[in-house]
């Protein structure tokens, strides 16, 4: 095909046709552009698959890890559900001067309890690592990733951080002290003193559950709504 127009040019010169050669290069110069705007337009359009392909493939994988956040954040809510209504029967039953044991061995257990929630970041951490998360074309979609795991890494860390802390260092040492320790507390062997700081740490874990509760329902519900917009990103690009 060069060889051919390469002839073409020498034929109009050799002839001293020089207004046909000079349109003839003109047209040369754009059938050459016009190729390479179809070698560009197929270029881009093979990326834009491309990256609609790598975008499917971490939707997928995004939606996966918070479905996992959210199986955990329900088992979470439910045993601090449960807890609270422990508090109340520990509560009860400390104040109650005619009950000389207590109804369930591990009831003062749930003091000792801090019902961590880590969520699954491997994603979104991946994708923020390498830049790729630009693929997602939503950006409503990619808004609420980052208040989602803002929140989780500040607010719900400092709720656990609190838990933990007062958990193990207050707590925890204060138990072990006891006749029978976390897992089987006496109570006819409690002191005034002992019962007086169970009630007080039940009011103390009560007010940090609180926090949790409402920090763990506010997380739930921005996983769902983020699996919904996922879902519908996933839908469209079908």
């Amino acid at each position: 095909m060069i060889k051919f127009f390469r002839n073409i040019r020498y034929r109009l010169l050799g002839e001293n046709r020089f207004t046909r050669y000079f349109l003839y290069a003109v047209g040369e110069i754009i059938l050459v552009v016009i190729g390479i705007l179809i070698a560009l337009q197929i270029n881009n359009w093979n990326n834009y698959n491309q990256n609609r392909k790598q975008e499917q493939f971490y939707l997928n994988k995004l939606e996966k890890n918070i479905q996992e956040d959210t199986a955990f954040l329900r088992y979470r809510l439910r045993q601090l559900d449960r807890t609270q209504l422990v508090y109340e029967k520990l509560r009860e039953e400390i104040q109650d001067e005619k009950i000389i044991e207590f109804s369930e061995d591990s009831l003062a257990s749930y003091l000792s309890a801090v019902f961590r929630f880590s969520p699954q970041k491997s994603v979104i951490e991946n994708l923020i690592s390498t830049g790729k998360l630009d693929l997602i074309k939503n950006q409503d979609l990619v808004d609420s990733l980052y208040v989602y795991y803002n929140y989780l890494n500040n607010f719900t860390s400092q709720w656990n951080t609190s838990n933990d802390v007062y958990t193990r260092e207050t707590i925890g040492p204060q138990l072990l002290k006891m006749e029978g320790g976390i897992y089987h507390l006496e109570k006819a062997t409690l002191t005034q003193e002992e019962k007086i700081f169970i009630l007080n740490s039940i009011d103390m874990k009560n007010n940090i559950h609180s926090g949790l509760l409402y920090n763990y329902q506010t997380t739930l519900r921005r996983a769902e709504n983020i699996i919904t917009m996922i879902n519908n990103e996933l839908r469209s690009n079908d």
